[in-house]
């Protein structure tokens, strides 16, 4: 049985809910048997059982431990023998110059040719909208690529591809980049995630893309403590794979 560090969070009520690594055990135990059998209680274990328990508070001791030693990124404070939540502490953005609407698309279109050729892609910008924004090529394979430009606000990011346009080229070898500027310190800076048909697919199916009547949304998230990117609507799906890997193409 797998200790993970949200289990032992889960424990905790609020940021002010202080515990001792006594408390932390039992109650992440108590957690981990109830979810194992609805019936089972501390009190009627068997010998064997007892075992594993003990060998379920060394690791919880374990994980805590490691998560300790992030020491400002923990999730976890240890302060007069007991254990708290450390609080998250939310950035308010960072406004981000935007330049007139008509340069956006463009400037998110020429940002993912540029990045395609330091892959090595030969690449030629479509003359007409038709749902492709780009064509690369690389060791006689041709991509269609769509460009997808916005913007990340309140620590999100939000774009829609039109059913027409995906329904369309289901078939093909398209790809989906999303071109999401943000400030860096001071610096404005573009990252890209990259799908194929088969990711939004999957998200669709699995429910952290939803999928309307005239279009399919896309938003993403992410971690306040390890800042990793998620899709999400119903549920969530790390994409820290996509981030950035012009290697999808």
């Amino acid at each position: 049985m797998e200790i993970t560090i949200e289990q032992i969070l889960s424990i905790f009520k609020n940021n002010k809910d202080g515990k001792k690594m006594k408390e932390i055990k039992a109650q992440v135990v108590e957690l981990l048997l109830s979810e194992e059998n609805g019936e089972l209680t501390l009190y009627n274990l068997d010998e064997n059982k007892a075992q594993q328990i003990s060998q379920i508070e060394k690791e919880i001791e374990q994980v805590v431990k490691e998560e300790l030693k992030k020491d400002k990124e923990s999730r976890l404070k240890y302060a007069n023998g007991k254990y708290t939540k450390r609080p998250i502490k939310t950035v308010p953005p960072t406004p981000i110059h935007r330049p007139d609407p008509i340069y956006i698309g463009t400037a998110g279109e020429t940002a993912v040719m540029s990045e395609l050729m330091f892959n090595g892609y030969n690449v030629n910008r479509m003359m007409i909208d038709d749902g492709v924004d780009i064509v690369a090529a690389k060791d006689n394979i041709y991509f269609y690529v769509q460009v997808k430009t916005t913007f990340i606000e309140n620590g999100r990011i939000y774009c829609q591809i039109s059913d027409m346009s995906y329904d369309r080229y289901i078939q093909t070898q398209i790809r989906y980049v999303i071109v999401a500027r943000y400030n860096d310190r001071g610096i404005d800076r573009n990252m890209f995630f990259v799908f194929n048909n088969q990711d939004i697919e999957k998200g669709i199916h699995d429910r952290y893309i939803k999928r309307g009547l005239n279009c399919i949304s896309i938003k993403v998230k992410f971690h306040p403590i390890t800042n990793e990117p998620f899709l999400y609507d119903e549920k969530e799906s790390n994409i820290s794979y996509h981030l950035n890997n012009f290697k999808l193409i």
